[in-house]
């Protein structure tokens, strides 16, 4: 599934009101060399341009979204419907539907926080209020009548704030995570992100987890783009073990003839090739989830906001509603 943002923007800084909408970005321009930067002066900078999120006095942005579901997507989950003897219908159920919009609106003064989705034809609907002292959520489906729900778990962060991990007033502090060290990432290739020309960056010292991967622009140093997971696909994974198990002596042609490489292997190499694992998906796999920015537009001086950005989950999942297909946008 593919989730598409556009956006309007307000906000005040230091007493001044700022407003955009629409515009070009310019075409990014090719450096004079191209050796690898290093990866932890970008993410340092990625990092510090976010920083103005805590500056501003208040902020209000309203998104268009459309949700967007391809055609396997559509199919694997109707039959996850019919399988768990459920209607699929698509007049009450958006994941059901190619195509779905929703409106988006955030604000935040001082101390006050307002977050608002809509989706059409009612299909759901989600408010959530901060008053510095109540935290509530209010959840709708189609047809159903608002939930409410007060908690102390943090509001989902702004996606388009997403190389660093903010704190709030209305933030959990318990249910915060840390944010990668920089010294963590390293400069693995140069490569088009969605047509931007960017450096690749990967963490390593990974810990048994898979590796996060930016989208870090050429010529302004701006983050286009993360990888976060891995799809999997099964034809992929094939190419990569066939690659590590030609030391041993061993040839691959099935799934069923990892298990038995990987069976045989002691436990220092068992731990080789998963390390060796992780590194090469940080290198060539596809992710499980992307988030992508796009259309910088400078608000007010050193505060730079993606008039466009999105989500994109892969999938290997098969009309039927199995998995194991080749990875695909879902």
């Amino acid at each position: 599934m593919e989730g598409l943002r556009r956006f309007w923007c307000g906000l005040v800084v230091c007493g001044c009101v700022a407003a955009a909408w629409g515009g070009d970005w310019p075409a990014a321009s090719e450096p004079a060399s191209s050796a690898l930067p290093d990866a932890a002066d970008l993410v340092r900078e990625v990092r510090a341009g976010e920083q103005w999120i805590h500056r501003v006095k208040s902020l209000q942005v309203t998104f268009d979204e459309v949700d967007r579901r391809s055609d396997i997507g559509i199919a694997a989950m109707t039959a996850a419907f019919i399988r768990s003897g459920r209607v699929p219908d698509p007049k009450i159920n958006a994941q059901l539907r190619p195509a779905v919009k929703v409106a988006i609106s955030l604000f935040f003064d001082g101390r006050r926080f307002r977050s608002s989705t809509k989706a059409e034809d009612g299909l759901f609907g989600r408010e959530e209020l901060w008053d510095g002292v109540a935290h509530d959520y209010y959840y709708r489906k189609s047809g159903q009548p608002y939930l409410v729900i007060s908690h102390k778990a943090p509001f989902v962060a702004f996606d388009w704030l997403a190389g660093d991990v903010h704190q709030y007033e209305w933030t959990d502090l318990d249910s915060v995570g840390k944010a990668r060290p920089a010294e963590e990432f390293v400069t693995v290739d140069r490569e088009k992100f969605r047509g931007v020309d960017c450096w690749k960056l990967m963490t390593v010292n990974n810990q048994g987890n898979w590796p996060e991967r930016w989208f870090v622009g050429v010529s302004d140093n701006r983050l286009y783009g993360m990888w976060q997971g891995s799809a999997g696909g099964p034809a992929e994974e094939l190419v990569m073990y066939r690659e590590f198990a030609a030391p041993d002596g061993f040839e691959i042609q099935t799934e069923d003839d990892v298990g038995t490489w990987v069976d045989n292997l002691s436990q220092s190499r068992k731990d080789e090739v998963r390390e060796k694992s992780l590194a090469w998906v940080g290198r060539h796999g596809l992710p499980a989830w992307e988030l992508w920015f796009s259309d910088y537009l400078e608000l007010q001086p050193g505060i730079w906001f993606p008039k466009r950005h999105g989500s994109q989950v892969y999938s290997t999942l098969k009309e039927d509603g199995t998995s194991g297909g080749p990875v695909h946008p879902d």
